[in-house]
């Protein structure tokens, strides 16, 4: 999913936030089961288990954060999007590293209201749902994932992956390929495909489209991190049938030791392993 951002929506979803989000300080994940979200748009099982109170007199840090919930609902379209942010303690966006994942956002409505607009006339609904959920928070990293499904009249429904990895601390979007010593995607390409077929398609015949998986960025722009390891997602048809949905793979850290960078957003998660200095 090509991600733009675009200034002037940006503030438009900024402007509603007051109205559209719930702020809610939780501790960051923790636990040994690291497996990729999966929940789809609408499943609840996304978001995190009680998430506490809203009230804190802690200092403010990254460990904030609200979801901000839009919905339009009329005769012709139905849009209903739910995704995190960062908060600071006095309910304000800790932006700029929001606006990444707000633009995103605004730009993937902006395009499915326009496509919706064009669309033949007839009984059934536009939908565009958007489900997005935290899969790491910690002093250096905020990193989320989730599944959106867009149906336009006349065209044919679709699953896409979206997710993102920011960095705390130079408050900027980190890609797939830096999270890797030579920036090299091969090595999460292979690993990828390994776990597709085991964990997911149960055969390497059923990847039937194998350009889905080539070491490009356009095919690794959802990524996300865990405390353990690397999650991928793929859009429905990237890389195999549409009975296949939307697939997601978790790969372990451990996997990947050789190849992994060892400075920079990826160090304090893998204090303690023994990677080469890049």
């Amino acid at each position: 999913m090509k991600r733009y951002l675009a200034a002037g929506g940006t503030a438009l979803l900024l402007a509603m936030l007051p109205a559209c989000t719930e702020t809610t300080r939780v501790p960051a994940p923790t636990g040994t089961d690291q497996s990729p979200t999966t929940a789809v748009p609408g499943d609840s099982s996304a978001t995190p288990a009680d998430p506490g109170t809203t009230a804190s007199t802690a200092p403010p840090g990254p460990r904030d954060f609200s979801f901000v919930q839009l919905t339009e609902d009329n005769d012709n379209e139905l849009v209903a999007v739910s995704y995190p942010v960062l908060q600071s303690l006095a309910s304000t966006l800790a932006a700029p590293v929001n606006d990444e994942i707000i633009g995103a956002v605004d730009d993937l409505i902006v395009g499915f209201m326009d496509a919706a607009a064009a669309a033949p006339e007839g009984e059934s609904r536009s939908t565009l749902t958007l489900e997005a959920a935290p899969e790491l928070i910690n002093d250096d990293v905020f990193s989320l994932s989730g599944v959106s499904f867009e149906f336009v009249r006349g065209g044919e429904p679709i699953t896409r992956r979206i997710a993102w990895i920011f960095s705390i601390e130079t408050e900027s979007v980190v890609t797939a390929a830096e999270l890797f010593v030579d920036g090299s995607l091969e090595h999460l390409a292979t690993a990828a495909r390994d776990h597709l077929v085991a964990d997911v398609l149960g055969d390497e015949a059923a990847i039937t489209v194998p350009d889905g998986l080539a070491p490009i960025p356009s095919n690794f722009d959802a990524v996300w991190l865990t405390p353990t390891g690397i999650g991928v997602g793929f859009d429905q048809y990237q890389v195999a049938g549409g009975e296949a949905g939307s697939p997601a793979v978790f790969v372990p850290f451990a996997e990947l030791l050789d190849v992994l960078n060892k400075t920079g957003i990826l160090a304090p998660l893998l204090r303690g392993s023994t990677l080469p200095e890049s």
